[in-house]
């Protein structure tokens, strides 16, 4: 079972509510005696990309992510700092929240930034449902004060004060920018032009728009339709999307090749599922993006699942949270999980719903047992190449 679905922290509207908060933004300094540092990187294969850090000099864990414009802190973390500035963050799907603002020091190994805004945030939607605790999230507003290069196969990120010099000759890739921050990047795609974000908070591969695909040769393309939940700084929203796979996809002279691409009214972007496929630079002060690959193409696998994956609904309960074709199943979304594999399952802490996931996604067959409007039925799943 593999998790699919989104992070996304895109912050598309900012209300400021203190005179001096948007000059604080952009207001950090990056402060180090040496041209760059290693700092130890974690890639899972489900995209998450975090990075060790540390606050006060105690170490914590950050989920590395582009597509967010300021830097998150959760409330647990910073519960003793107080602030008079607040922000207003509104999320992809339209809800709002008003957060703090504090200003802190954050570490990666010789690097130190300094005077870093942070909003603050409560994170638990995200650790609960991925079973990994996080300390924050690195936004735009820190990522932009260095260079970076992320290197999936050898586990590393890199910054640097300097641009980097790729390994390869290569005139990169423009970087534009979302209200100075966002990294954004023209891309080619059935001979049509189309701006994308790069959110390595998202674990999607590509993302399209609904009407970018009406008008290619993709609106003949068979479909699949893909309803689960959506993760954003505000906690869980319902999302139907549709499925394709782009034949082969180019970008910076490396083929991609049966790319998994979701279809959907959103904003378009290139999520980190796509970046861990490659070496990848972000030269934030040259504005250039590089992408090496020791091939001169990449070939992603089909995506493997059942028809379903599970999660932790509002009362602790593990539920159907994801449906890759619901006109198959004869399970619907929110469905309660009450049995796997024999196993009786009610009220789920933490540690036994991640116990529960981990155990699942080990397994090619599960038989589950569905409470659904009262009434209890019997599947037997597989897992099936989508």
């Amino acid at each position: 079972m593999k998790k699919f679905f989104v992070l996304l922290l895109m912050f598309f509207c900012i209300k400021l509510k203190a005179q001096n908060a948007s000059e604080l933004i952009y207001s950090g300094k990056l402060s180090a005696t040496v041209k760059s540092t290693n700092i130890s990187g974690i890639f899972l294969e489900d995209g998450w990309i975090f990075m060790k850090g540390s606050i006060d000099g105690k170490e914590r864990l950050f989920l590395y992510d582009t597509g967010a414009m300021i830097t998150v802190l959760s409330k647990e973390l910073v519960s003793n700092k107080g602030s008079d500035n607040k922000i207003s963050l509104e999320d992809p799907t339209g809800t709002t929240t008003d957060s703090s603002l504090i200003l802190t020091d954050i570490r990666f190994n010789d690097f130190n930034f300094e005077k870093i805004v942070c909003a603050v945030a409560d994170l638990s939607s995200f650790q609960n449902q991925s079973c990994r605790k996080i300390d924050g999230i690195i936004g735009a507003n820190l990522l932009k004060l260095a260079n970076w290069k992320l290197e999936p196969s050898n586990g590393k990120v890199t910054s640097s004060k300097e641009p980097f010099i790729p390994a390869f000759s290569s005139s990169g890739i423009d970087i534009e920018y979302y209200n100075k921050l966002l990294p954004l990047i023209e891309i080619s795609l059935d001979n049509k032009k189309q701006w994308v974000l790069i959110d390595t908070g998202s674990t999607s591969y590509l993302e399209l728009n609904n009407d970018f695909i009406k008008s290619s040769k993709f609106k003949k393309q068979k479909k699949i339709t893909v309803e689960g939940i959506n993760i954003t700084i505000n906690g869980e929203d319902r999302r139907t999307t549709a499925l394709i796979y782009v034949e082969e996809f180019t970008l910076q002279g490396i083929s991609f090749k049966n790319l998994p691409t979701l279809i959907s009214k959103d904003k378009p972007i290139i999520g980190s599922k796509f970046i861990n496929g490659v070496t990848t630079i972000f030269n934030f002060s040259e504005n250039k993006l590089y992408l090496d690959s020791q091939k001169e193409s990449v070939v992603f696998n089909s995506l493997k699942n059942f028809d379903m994956n599970f999660c932790l609904n509002e009362k602790n309960q593990l539920s159907v949270c994801f449906l890759w074709d619901k006109s198959n199943s004869g399970i619907k979304y929110g469905d309660q999980v009450i049995k796997i594999n024999g196993e009786s399952i009610d009220i789920l802490s933490d540690e036994d719903y991640c116990r529960i996931k981990q155990n699942i996604l080990e397994q090619d067959n599960i038989n589950v047992t569905i409470k659904s409007n009262r009434e209890q039925l019997n599947f037997s799943l597989t897992k099936k190449n989508r």
